[in-house]
């Protein structure tokens, strides 16, 4: 039987949950490197405020790495903010008198990271996580 109603309403279908978790846990894995390549510039660097407030973003992305360990939402917007802080950040050093290659590195992951988790919020912006 055709009902031409339903035809014209939109349906949405379902994001699949395993490609979810294995985008977070990609995300994940790159906020973890990134935070421990961060703090591991304390000892690569001298200590200066640069590599202080890199090892300050290093810490804030170990726990971005924790959150995405979860379903939150919040925790993928933190993923897509504290990078993209990061960025401008990375842009910065890199162009400062004193430029590390570092920085290259660092706005790299960061910039996947935001792709990864900016995809999984409009992927599931309707979508009701269990």
């Amino acid at each position: 039987m055709y009902i031409p109603l339903l035809k014209s309403l939109p349906i949405e279908t379902p994001v699949p949950v395993a490609a979810t978790r294995r985008a977070r846990d990609l995300a994940a894995a790159l906020m973890l490197c990134g935070g421990v390549l961060n703090i591991a510039q304390l000892w690569l660097f001298p200590l200066g405020g640069t590599t202080i407030v890199a090892s300050v973003f290093g810490l804030m992305y170990l726990l971005v790495f924790l959150g995405l360990a979860g379903q939150s939402r919040f925790t993928l917007w933190l993923a897509v903010l504290i990078p993209g802080l990061g960025v401008v950040a990375g842009v910065a050093r890199y162009v400062s008198p004193a430029p590390a290659e570092i920085a290259l590195v660092n706005v790299a992951l960061n910039l996947t990271v935001i792709i990864i988790c900016a995809g999984i919020l409009i992927r599931t912006r309707h979508v009701q996580m269990d």
